[in-house]
């Protein structure tokens, strides 16, 4: 029984390193879309401008 809880340990922390990396990975992807966002917004000449 003792094997099996170690087991279980192992996965409850190799799932809690791959939910950790998930959210790094999440919140990068967002600070980039974030950043094109912004580069594309400033790169457009607004409507008013191209008339």
């Amino acid at each position: 029984m003792a094997d099996v809880d170690d087991a279980l340990g192992r996965l409850a922390a190799e799932l809690a390193e791959r939910d950790a990396r998930i959210a790094d990975l999440e919140s990068a992807l967002a600070g980039a879309r974030a950043a094109a966002h912004q580069r594309v917004s400033t790169d457009k000449p607004d409507r008013e401008e191209q008339q």
